[in-house]
Formats: C-alpha cells, sequence, structure tokens
C-alpha cells in the first residue's frame, strides 16, 4: 500500500480497495481456470509479457493475462429527479475523485435532470469543499495528485478552456497551499456544460462535468452517450423500475450500476468486459484470427499417384472505406487477420488513424488520395456506410478494367466481416508416379509434401503473427 500512495499517488483507502480487487482478480481467474480448463486442451502459450498500467500497477498487472481493461470511456451517470440527493453526492464524488479520477471507469460526465439539478449541484460542492487534497500518505487525504506534470498541464488545459467559452467552473478542496505547489496536484472540480457533445475526449483527473436535461428528452440524452462509443460503465439513479429497466435495456455500455458509484468491481461477481466499441474490437481481433483460414492448405481425395493440394491464400491488398475510426479499425482487424495489406484514402479519418498506430501496422497501410483511379492496385473492397453510399460504390469499381472485384457491405457499426470472401483460393495438381516411382514424393527438408503452410504463405504468417498482434494490443489499450 506504501508502495501505491508513493508511485501512484493513492490514499491508503484507495490502495487498501486495489489490494483487495487485485486478490478477487486472482479467486475470479482461478476459478475460470479449474471450471473452463483442460490442461489437455488448452495448451499454454510460452511467457508472457504483462505491462502494467500506472492508474492500477497492483490490480490490473494481477488480473492482466486474462483480462484486457480500456482506458479512454467517457463514462456517464444519469440521475434523475426521483433519486435521493444525499446518496446520489456520495456515489458521485467517489466516482468522480478517487484515485484522483485516474480510472478508467471513473464518472466523467453527471446527466441531472432540470427538476432536481440545482440541489444536487448545491449538495455536490459542499461535499467537493469538504474533501481535502494533498500527501496520499497521509490518512486525512482524500485525493492524491495526478500521475505527472504532462498530465497535470493538459487537464488545467481544458478546464482554462471551458472558462473562455464562458461555462460554469467550480474548483475548491481543504488544501496545503505550499505543498500543492510542490507537486502535480489538480483541484476537484466540477465543470457544467450546455450538452452532452461538448465532451470530445476523457479528461483523465479529478473534473466531473455536468449535463442538465429534460425528461422528455431522456431518450436522445441517452442516444447521445451511445454515440460516444466509448463508456466502460453507465451508472443510473433512480427509484423508479420502468426507468431502471429502460436505462438498462437502450444503454451500450457493458457495465451498467444501478443506484451505485462506479468504481467498486468485484471481479468474482461482474466479469468486466463487453461490447463497448474498444472491448469489441479487442474481441474482434481474437475472433478473426481464429476464423481466418489464410494460408491453410488441405490435402483433396484423388487417384493414386496424383497429389491435389487446395491453399487459401491471402488477396495482396483490401480496400477500406468508412467514415468513423471505429468501422475502419473494425475492417483493419479483418484484412490483417487474413494477411492482407490495407488501403485507405490520404483523408480523415484514415490518415489520423493510421498515424496513430504502431510502426509494423503502418507499414501494412497505404494511403491513397483517389481510390477509384486506375493505378490504385486492390483486390477486394470492404465498405460501412448506408445503401445509396454503397451503390455508388459498386458501380464506381464494377467501371474498373480487370478482373472482378468483390465489394462487401455493412452498415455502420456492423462488425460481422465475412472473413471467407477476403482471402483467394488455389487448387495443386501434382503428378506423383513419374517421380523415381514413388507415387508420395518427400520435399528437400525429407519432410512429406502437403504439410504446414503453403510456402507463399510462411513468411508472411511470422509477418502478420507479430503485426495482428501488435494491432490488438493497440485495440486493447493501456
Amino acid at each position: 500500500m506504501g508502495l501505491l500512495a508513493r508511485e501512484a499517488g493513492k490514499t491508503y483507502a484507495n490502495a487498501i480497495a486495489e489490494v483487495r480487487e487485485a486478490v478477487d482478480f486472482l479467486r475470479y481467474y482461478a476459478v475460470q481456470a479449474r471450471n473452463d480448463f483442460s490442461n489437455d486442451a488448452h495448451r499454454p502459450l510460452g511467457p508472457v509479457v504483462c505491462i502494467s498500467p500506472w492508474n492500477f500497477p497492483l490490480a490490473i498487472f494481477s488480473g492482466q493475462v486474462a483480462a484486457a481493461l480500456a482506458a479512454g470511456n467517457p463514462n456517464a451517470m444519469i440521475v434523475d429527479s426521483s433519486a435521493l440527493t444525499e446518496q446520489v453526492v456520495i456515489d458521485v464524488v467517489s466516482s468522480a475523485f478517487d484515485s484522483a479520477g485516474q480510472r478508467c471507469s471513473a464518472l466523467r460526465v453527471l446527466c441531472l435532470q432540470e427538476d432536481s439539478a440545482d440541489r444536487v449541484i448545491e449538495m455536490l460542492k459542499g461535499a467537493m469543499a469538504e474533501s481535502r487534497l494533498g500527501n496520499p500518505e497521509r490518512l486525512s487525504v482524500d485525493i492524491g495528485p495526478v500521475i505527472d506534470a504532462e498530465a497535470k498541464a493538459g487537464i488545467e488545459k481544458h478546464i482554462q478552456g471551458m472558462r473562455d467559452k464562458g461555462r460554469n467552473v467550480y474548483q475548491v478542496a481543504i488544501a496545503d497551499g505550499e505543498e500543492i505547489k510542490r507537486g502535480t496536484f489538480v483541484m476537484p472540480t466540477l465543470i457544467e456544460l450546455e450538452s452532452f457533445d461538448e465532451l470530445q475526449r476523457e479528461i483523465f483527473g479529478p473534473v466531473l462535468h455536468v449535463v442538465r436535461y429534460n425528461r422528455k428528452h431522456l431518450d436522445q440524452l441517452i442516444e447521445q452517450i451511445n454515440a460516444s462509443g466509448y463508456g466502460l460503465t453507465l451508472g443510473v439513479h433512480t427509484r423508479i423500475d420502468e426507468t431502471i429497466a429502460k436505462r438498462s435495456d437502450a444503454g451500450t455500455a457493458p457495465d451498467v450500476r444501478l443506484r451505485e458509484q462506479l468504481l467498486k468491481p468485484l471481479q468474482s461477481l461482474k466479469a468486466w468486459a463487453g461490447s463497448n466499441q474498444q472491448a469489441e474490437l479487442a474481441q474482434l481481433c481474437e475472433q478473426f484470427a481464429q476464423q481466418s483460414q489464410s494460408g491453410v492448405t488441405r490435402l483433396l481425395n484423388g487417384p493414386t499417384g496424383e497429389r491435389n493440394s487446395y491453399t487459401i491464400l491471402p488477396r495482396e491488398h483490401v480496400l477500406c472505406l468508412a467514415e468513423s475510426e471505429a468501422d475502419l479499425l473494425t475492417q483493419l482487424a479483418a484484412v490483417l487477420a487474413v494477411g492482407s495489406s490495407a488501403v485507405f484514402v490520404d483523408g480523415e479519418p484514415g490518415k489520423a488513424l493510421r498515424g496513430r498506430l504502431p510502426k509494423d501496422v503502418q507499414a501494412r497501410i497505404k494511403l491513397v488520395s483517389d481510390w477509384a483511379k486506375d493505378e490504385v492496385v486492390f483486390d477486394a473492397v470492404l465498405h460501412h456506410g448506408h445503401s445509396d453510399q454503397l451503390r455508388a460504390v459498386c458501380e464506381q469499381v464494377a467501371k474498373r478494367a480487370g478482373a472482378i472485384v468483390g465489394v462487401q457491405g455493412l452498415s455502420s457499426g456492423e462488425t460481422a466481416i465475412a472473413l471467407e470472401r477476403l482471402p483467394d483460393d488455389h487448387r495443386l495438381t501434382t503428378e506423383a508416379l513419374p517421380i523415381a516411382g514413388q507415387a508420395r514424393p518427400h520435399r528437400i527438408d525429407g519432410g512429406p509434401c502437403g504439410s504446414g503452410l503453403d510456402p507463399r504463405c510462411a513468411a508472411r504468417a511470422a509477418l502478420d503473427l507479430e503485426c495482428a498482434g501488435e494491432f490488438k494490443a493497440y485495440i486493447a489499450g493501456p
């Protein structure tokens, strides 16, 4: 606990909670191994490298081999006028400011019904005024520092930007002025926004954004939260059962908390993952890798003395067309899984996305200014968008000279890419009898023909394995 306080700036209360979470991770995965794994069916991978995130150096490291948790998620809490204000305030303060707001499940946006917003905000400000900011090694401290000076500068820049836009910004805590100057401390902050859309990215620190909503527009608010695409956790505070059922069904966050704080994971009871954008993409990488048949050679039945093999080969280039990064990442996961290279349009979002990917993955992506030009080479097309866009793409592709190129169309957000349509197939028939009278020829290395990968796939397969691994690690996040 002392190391957690010194290295991660955690209060002792937060450090104790992390130790408990680490123990719970170990128990959870021990049960998983006992119930679902067999030494005969599940072979060990060998050495596994685990890189601990700085905000949970003990707990996540302990459970990291079997669980990948993603940061970068603007988690929200919806509070209606029926909620008990005192309980809301306790849960909000803990969810937003514990660990100085440096958790992937920390509360970033509090959505308050207009009828009760003023009272909740008033009590929140009072609770913030009672919180103590300082050295987390003291038991009296509620909020410690952020991880480093760069993080502090980024958070304070965001806060100042909101002030410049005229938003109400409230900062308060009990603190020793001299101590605060010496460390990377950020005062707990409450910012009132005009709409949920104003928060374009996650602020990884003790900053809580508040949005007021009209009861009639609650469905629109939930659509905005879902459209953000990232929330790991959604909190709902209400005492109306119909509201609970409706919000639970409508929200896309994989972890929904009803009338409780967001920072209370019990891994043995709640397997924390789900189908949010980043978590789903990480799962897709593994799913596509398991489904891909690219590079596989199968022997076919044939007469004695004749060897027939069927090999699935990756296409060289796949054109990826989408309007969102999420859809482009889905396409890229499929392209890498089959061993092909991707062609992106040299514009947004493709250009910016390529620049953030690992170098080995960037090398598998080609940028083109106009994909419709004849000199741009591709063997298949993946398209995310509406039907009119797809029709226009199909017409343009059909005009191209040369071999017919297949176009696979999907709706925005759809992940069911048919991998079998991306590779090409190759059949090889070998007459074996003339070779020294043996019906079964051998390779130079002494092994029988037909085993393993096609020679054209072997080198590519080794590269793809490394490249796909880096891509999956990027998607999973810190």
